[in-house]
């Protein structure tokens, strides 16, 4: 003889995110009547754990189900038959659940300003180059599109350099910008894979980026004649940045040498060196001093003397 009730709690599905639930739908036999369903909603696996709403009588209509279940994760339902009438057994073979990933936003794993390491020969435009560089994820697996803005330390407007970009890197050449300090803003965005208002956006900002495009001047050059040698002293100065070295080249050599910083350390942008110069002949020669800084910026000066 068929049991006159029955009860039946089913595990929690696990909708993989934050979910708006809809309908149920019940198959099987003589449902109409004979059956009572509960409903609750949590964000934890486990129930007992708290997290979850209460239980919530769903409105049977043939054989779908309605109520309103708060926005959760997980859901879980509590069937009642009734088999008070042994001609119609109630009996239910599939729970079907209709639900809506609520959309998350993305999340920025990674976001790194790289320059160029400076190398022999690179020409001073790929110094200038900065690639910039992101890694984001989205829970709902939605396509992301990225635009960069920067911004110029004392202004309080971004200027986007880039819009809609799909893949994880740009590379900014900074000669396009005014010197200064900037900060870089990228904005990630799911916008392709949801519609108009309901696209979410992640954004980083970087720390402070120096551009420099103004090679270093050089406000004193002093040149004194010691028998066959000349003594030479140059102070130079940059706007910006540090002083990387002053060369210098004799009677048009090709080969520059180092100049000695007189204090030992090239590690200002204010800097004073020194250097003897030793012509193989007594008579009139030319001295060409190159600065540069360490943003690869250079000037050349070229000096007449006679010893």
């Amino acid at each position: 003889t068929p049991a006159s009730k029955g009860y039946f709690i089913s595990e929690p599905f696990d909708a993989g995110g934050p979910s708006s639930w809809g309908k149920l739908y019940l198959e099987g036999d003589n449902i109409a009547g004979n059956t009572s369903i509960y409903l609750r909603s949590g964000n934890t696996a486990d129930p007992e754990n708290g997290g979850w709403s209460n239980w919530l009588e769903g409105r049977l209509e043939g054989k779908s189900v309605s109520a309103i279940i708060p926005t959760g994760r997980f859901l879980q339902y509590k069937l009642e038959l009734n088999n008070s009438n042994t001609d119609q057994i109630c009996k239910i073979t599939e729970v079907k659940a209709s639900y809506s990933i609520a959309n998350q936003k993305p999340v920025i794993t990674e976001f790194d300003i790289e320059r160029p390491e400076p190398k022999p020969e690179m020409p001073v435009s790929e110094l200038k180059k900065i690639a910039i560089r992101w890694q984001a994820i989205d829970i709902n697996q939605d396509k992301l599109t990225t635009d960069i803005f920067i911004k110029s330390r004392g202004s309080e407007n971004w200027i986007k350099i880039a819009k809609d970009l799909t893949v994880n890197q740009y590379i900014w050449d900074t000669t396009l910008a005014a010197d200064g300090l900037y900060t870089v803003k990228i904005v990630v965005s799911d916008q392709l894979d949801n519609p108009a208002g309901s696209e979410l956006a992640a954004e980083k900002i970087s720390q402070n980026i120096l551009v420099d495009n103004t090679a270093p001047e050089m406000n004193e050059l002093t040149l004194t004649a010691d028998g066959d040698k000349c003594h030479v002293l140059v102070s130079v100065f940059d706007n910006l940045s540090v002083i990387a070295r002053v060369e210098y080249s004799l009677d048009s050599s090709p080969v520059f040498r180092s100049a000695l910083c007189t204090d030992g350390l090239s590690d200002s942008n204010k800097e004073h060196y020194k250097f003897t110069l030793e012509p193989q002949e007594n008579g009139s020669h030319i001295v060409t001093i190159r600065i540069t800084d360490i943003a690869g910026n250079s000037k050349m000066l070229t000096k007449e003397f006679r010893n």
